[in-house]
């Protein structure tokens, strides 16, 4: 069920920045793109993967590591560090309607997220969709 010991590699389909302006404030986002011509029924998994692997390759590219002391220093992260935004789409350009998952509550046992809702994470899924009904 679980590969421990074993690296996990994945590759976006296209991942960019983007500058987001909102009245005077400027924002730069990371923007991953990933396409699909078949219902992928993991694509929610991916997006957490591909997001998470994002924001963790911000914090292991920290420029500013010889500063840090404590805590921090083993961390590799400020405490009052901040990361850049990811925002992944999926771009679904199959011929039939989208009937997969379009969050991870989706994917789980409908008990326990009812349950649990209240300590689980949720996980969007944001689709663009290409096709004709």
């Amino acid at each position: 069920m679980f590969d421990r010991g074993k690296t996990l590699k994945r590759v976006r389909d296209n991942f960019n920045f983007a500058e987001i302006r909102k009245s005077e404030k400027e924002y730069l986002v990371l923007c991953g793109i990933e396409d699909s011509s078949y219902v992928d029924t993991t694509a929610v998994v991916r997006g957490i993967v591909y997001d998470g692997l994002a924001y963790n390759s911000q914090i292991r590219t920290y420029e500013e590591k010889d500063k840090l002391t404590g805590d921090e220093y083993l961390s590799g992260f400020p405490f009052n560090g901040t990361l850049k935004p990811v925002h992944t789409l999926f771009f679904y350009w199959g011929t039939k309607p989208w009937n997969g998952p379009r969050c991870l509550f989706d994917m789980l046992d409908p008990l326990y997220v009812r349950k649990h809702r209240n300590i689980l994470d949720n996980y969007h899924l944001h689709i663009v969709k290409f096709h004709q009904n």
